[in-house]
């Protein structure tokens, strides 16, 4: 983390903050919390900058052979509760939230905004999702796989702040009309007695048409030979999903 101010210090420390490690190898690092306030929820990211040893001069690697480096980031969280700890609150913009419908194998995203209203950092995380659609889909005849994703899981948000996260839908299965639903528990200040709940479902559609308002055949009036007779049908799309078509016509028509 770099400092704001020069006198500013980082909530967490990370020692050593540098480390040569061997291939197939690993190393442990001591974290140091260091909070600023009392009954309080405090957390930062930290991000390990990682590359080849080899890259440390240009000397050691041409540019073919050169790899960019690249971050790994984890989110430390603590806390400083004591004997008074205020209640906190967690406020939701939508309670429910629809994701646009998709055919499987494709992913659509919303975005949901938790706000901070009270005067105290708090925590929180997100549990894995449930199915709420009490009923069953699967044609294999073992339940669908919760198609719904959050991230990040957790985190902590200052007082009179707002995090943004990203829900992702991405279902294997189609179900058409029939909805895929999923509640997420959130958990603020660890108390997983009473977790916010935030609902979302979607729909995940096969390509259908109907053709001719349901007719699987058509009769055209009685026309005289050399004479072209021509009928209107009308192709309607059913589904929640954009489809292109096409028509093949025999050749001896």
């Amino acid at each position: 983390r770099m400092p704001v101010t020069p006198d500013d210090k980082s909530l967490l420390g990370v020692y050593p903050s540098t480390c040569d490690i061997a291939p197939r190898g690993s190393h442990d690092f001591a974290v140091s919390f260091r909070p600023r306030n009392d009954c309080s929820y405090e957390g930062e990211i930290l991000e390990a900058v990682v590359y080849q040893k080899v890259n440390r001069t240009f000397r050691l690697v041409d540019l073919e052979k050169f790899t960019p480096p690249w971050t790994v980031a984890i989110k430390g969280v603590g806390h400083t509760m004591g004997v008074t700890r205020n209640d906190p609150r967690l406020d939701l913009a939508e309670g429910h939230i629809r994701f646009r419908a998709c055919h499987p194998g494709e992913r659509t995203y919303q975005v949901a905004m938790l706000t901070n209203p009270g005067d105290t950092t708090i925590s929180y995380r997100f549990l894995p999702p449930f199915d709420a659609t009490n009923q069953d889909y699967s044609a294999s005849g073992l339940p669908d796989e919760v198609p719904f994703r959050v991230w990040p899981i957790y985190g902590v948000i200052p007082p009179h702040q707002f995090h943004l996260v990203a829900l992702e839908f991405a279902p294997t299965r189609p179900r058409n009309e029939n909805a895929y639903v999923a509640n997420f528990q959130i958990v603020v200040d660890y108390n997983e007695g009473h977790p916010k709940t935030l609902r979302v479902s979607g729909r995940a559609w096969e390509p259908k048409v109907t053709f001719c308002r349901g007719q699987s055949m058509v009769t055209f009036p009685p026309t005289c030979a050399g004479i072209a007779s021509s009928m209107e049908c009308m192709i309607r799309n059913v589904s929640e999903i954009p489809i292109t078509y096409e028509c093949r016509i025999p050749s001896r028509f």
